[in-house]
């Protein structure tokens, strides 16, 4: 496979990770009143979990750039995937709010930034002159 194939099938990886990512958080406001009505919590409680995946993933993108250093790319991604999957799994299984909270918010944030910082490092180090056709 030449260089260039191999970047773009870099580019369709990466933008197949961010739909499932950050599809699951853009689609939240839509799962917010059946999961008020769930769980008998009122809006304020449900959305919380939403700012805490966010504060979550922001506060833990430092610390998935050091891990990318440390590590690799894959590995840092690979963790990412991990992660994703097992707090859907646990998000589909909660019983309380609580639950949600660590279960979508903390360990959705800390996917989401598992996946963001490699695969952006990465496909913007593909083709430094044109990183805004890539990103």
């Amino acid at each position: 496979m030449n260089k260039l194939s191999e970047n773009w099938l870099v580019i369709v990886a990466v933008s197949s990770l961010f739909f499932l990512s950050y599809g699951t958080r853009n689609a939240f406001g839509v799962y917010l009143k059946p999961l008020g009505i769930e769980y008998t919590s009122p809006r304020a409680l449900v959305s919380a979990t939403l700012s805490i995946y966010l504060i979550t993933y922001a506060t833990s993108s430092v610390i998935m750039g050091k891990l990318v250093e440390r590590f690799g790319f894959r590995k840092v991604i690979l963790l990412g995937i991990l992660l994703l999957g097992i707090g859907l799994t646990l998000s589909g299984r909660s019983s309380s709010i609580p639950a949600l909270y660590i279960s979508f918010g903390v360990v959705g944030g800390l996917s989401a930034a598992a996946l963001y910082v490699p695969c952006i490092t990465k496909v913007a180090g593909i083709v430094p002159s044109k990183r805004g056709l890539n990103l």
